[in-house]
């Protein structure tokens, strides 16, 4: 008989009005489907179902310490078991070097959900363990929870608990070896414990409600990261056993334990911040105003786990991906409708827009935000692509487009001004319009000013020097975006004509991007600024970017024909390739098919193949530019986007959707395991759609 893990949620919490999944392990092997909470900071607890970390990445709690970048370790993992009768049974699971897998606790998980919290049923011949986890929101506290339910031996009144708490605080990029002669200064009272975290002025904190903490400081060597060794990057870590949390766990009273960076916080109350937690996410769901399904629930947490504090109080920016990502203009910008608008969070979309033009430098807007202790660098944000602040101009158009605050987009024209003239008279790095069509030439042969910016040895994988469609196309749209708001704001009367000029000029020379006999776009015309004689034939999803966009310049039979040949080419049931499949460059798996790809070979092949699930919403945004947005068309979406909704919900890991898949089948999802841009496509056509 199963375990009424939705019944014992709702009586613990109330009746939680959103609908949610429950996951029923396979215990004949680990199961490593992987989960994830983040606190809005750039923070995070992730791991499996079957708590094995299997990253290097993977801990019950990462904190940024430059919020939101900066993230490092503060508590890895604990070792659990339970004692019954004289039996002792391990909660836990791990990998080690040696290849062994022990302790093998996911034997004993009957289910698993996400929501409202991350929770565990362990069972025992009738009788459960319970384990919940709260990352609270907006802080670095991290709260658990164990219950004992006798429900078979119901004279059994209490069991023993023992809690290992293990740690090495580092980057969460790298890994830390051990040293015997090493170990973390701790200083003890009853029910609390704050640790010195190495050489650092860092603490971890912990409370808990009852029971002894015993002082080990000694090494555990050899844990095992499996995907580390699949990417041939540092796969094997020492852990620091810092000491052991004992406690008779009653079945009338949940043990609660409570770690924290540097705030020493008091007694964990684990059922008033989990009541918390489920009024937030009930509140963002109602927002959201989705049908109330496992599918919407997924969707509207997923995205918002994105959404971070820069420099502020509130939302701001946005976390590219998790694992390794930090936040982003691209991400901010190109994921703006399905993270923003789509779930109704205006005054975040606004933030975010500030943010951003604030940080504007000689026309750009920073692509993304480094971790501010690198050492390989003093700059904190990277302005090496043109697209982001182009997308800024079509983000500037959406939010108008739902809330009219014409006031806003007065504030924002200087800065689309000043966008307009470094473009139009050169910005770093080798960015100028040519002035004889008004197409967008880049010159810097080191970079890539769009979203394909892979490189290898510092050289760009797909050099794209010239004058790249989607970036004209973008540079359209920003000129009518920018006029039209102009006229709507009387501003600058002599600038607004010279713009409604110059959009013409641009739509007449973007028809030098057909390609008569292919019966498509070129990628790029003028490569390498080689005028008029050089032309990238190369099939690639830019073009559908570039016809997804509200101002076109295409007939509708030449847009139709790129739609076709891109359904025969480029699209699968995840997403658009990066690259023809026919293309002789075509890399059909993410590191070129080596079972244990290096970083060479996984750039070489990112965008020369790989299945990018959001470029999915730009095909749809061009097919109902194309064909309108009918029943027809609906039906024909609904099947497209289905198999990325139950990738969501049931794949590699739990309300996530990855960054890349393969380009051949069967599609194997590869890099992060949740991608901002992929989550808010989905999002945005499941509310367009159902």
């Amino acid at each position: 008989m199963t375990f009424g893990l939705k019944s014992f949620l709702k009586s613990q919490y109330g009746d939680i009005k959103y609908d949610f999944n429950i996951y029923y392990p396979d215990n004949r092997s680990p199961d490593n489907r992987e989960w994830m909470v983040t606190n809005g900071l750039g923070g995070y607890s992730s791991s499996t179902i079957s708590q094995a970390n299997t990253r290097r990445y993977h801990g019950l709690l990462i904190s940024a310490l430059t919020p939101p970048v900066d993230r490092h370790m503060i508590l890895t993992r604990l070792e659990e078991n339970v004692k019954i009768n004289n039996h002792t049974y391990d909660l836990s699971t791990n990998y080690w070097s040696s290849g062994v897998i022990s302790p093998t606790g996911y034997k004993k998980i009957e289910s698993f959900s996400l929501y409202p919290v991350p929770t565990w049923v362990y069972e025992f011949d009738g009788n459960y363990v319970i384990k919940q986890l709260c990352l609270i929101y907006g802080t670095n506290e991290l709260q658990l929870a164990y219950f004992w339910l006798p429900e078979k031996d119901k004279a059994l009144k209490s069991i023993n608990l023992n809690l290992n708490v293990l740690t090495a605080f580092r980057n969460v990029k790298s890994v830390v070896r051990g040293n015997s002669n090493e170990n973390y200064a701790q200083f003890v009272s009853p029910k609390h414990t704050v640790v010195i975290l190495g050489k650092t002025e860092k603490r971890m904190c912990m409370s808990f409600n009852y029971g002894n903490y015993q002082v080990q400081n000694n090494w555990w060597w050899d844990y095992h990261y499996m995907h580390e060794t699949a990417q041939v990057l540092p796969d094997t870590e020492d852990l620091m056993h810092l000491g052991i949390i004992s406690a008779k766990l009653e079945s009338d009273k949940p043990f609660n334990l409570s770690i924290s960076l540097d705030e020493v916080c008091g007694i964990p109350d684990f059922k008033e911040a989990v009541l918390a937690t489920v009024q937030r996410q009930s509140q963002l769901i109602k927002k959201a105003s989705l049908p109330n399904n496992s599918i919407s629930t997924a969707l509207t947490l997923a995205c918002d786990q994105f959404l971070v504090v820069r420099e502020a109080k509130e939302v701001n920016s946005v976390i590219e991906g998790y694992h390794w990502f930090n936040d982003s203009g691209r991400a901010s910008m190109i994921g703006f409708e399905g993270l923003f608008l789509t779930p109704n969070k205006l005054t975040e979309a606004k933030n975010v827009l500030n943010l951003y033009s604030e940080k504007m430098v000689s026309g750009l807007i920073p692509n993304r935000f480094l971790d501010t202790s690198s050492k390989i660098t003093t700059s904190i944000s990277e302005y090496n692509s043109l697209d982001v602040v182009l997308w800024c101009g079509q983000a500037l158009n959406q939010y108008f487009n739902v809330t009219g605050d014409l006031n806003f987009v007065k504030f924002q024209l200087p800065f689309m001004q000043e966008v307009v003239n470094h473009i139009i008279n050169g910005t770093n790095p080798g960015v100028k319009m040519d002035p004889n069509d008004g197409l967008i030439r880049t010159i810097d042969s080191n970079n890539e000013f769009s979203w394909m910016d892979a490189k290898v040895a510092n050289i760009p994988i797909t050099a794209r020097c010239g004058k790249a469609i989607e970036l004209c196309a973008l540079w359209y749209n920003y000129i009518i975006i920018f006029h039209n708001f102009t006229k709507l704001a009387n501003f600058n009367k002599n600038f607004s004509l010279e713009l409604q000029e110059l959009s013409v000029l641009i739509k007449n020379s973007m028809g030098n991007f057909w390609n008569k006999d292919k019966k498509y776009a070129y990628d790029v015309i003028e490569l390498n600024g080689v005028l008029n004689q050089s032309y990238d034939e190369s099939l690639r999803a830019n073009q559908i970017i570039a016809i997804s966009l509200p101002h076109r310049f295409f007939t509708t039979d030449q847009e139709k024909s790129i739609l076709r040949i891109a359904q025969e080419e480029l699209l699968t049931p995840y997403g658009l390739r990066s690259l023809s499949k026919n293309d002789p460059c075509y890399q059909g798996f993410y590191g070129c098919g080596f079972v244990q790809a290096d970083q060479y070979h996984r750039d070489l092949s990112y965008h020369q193949g790989c299945v990018w699930p959001y470029l999915l919403g730009f095909y749809a945004d061009a097919y109902v530019n194309v064909y309108g947005l009918n029943s027809a068309s609906k039906n024909y979406l609904k099947n497209l986007f289905q198999p990325l909704y139950d990738h969501l919900l049931d794949d590699c890991a739990i309300s996530a959707i990855s960054e890349i898949f393969d380009g051949n089948s069967p599609h194997k999802p590869n890099g992060a395991i949740n991608h901002s841009l992929a989550l808010a496509a989905a999002n945005k056509w499941y509310k367009k759609l159902f």
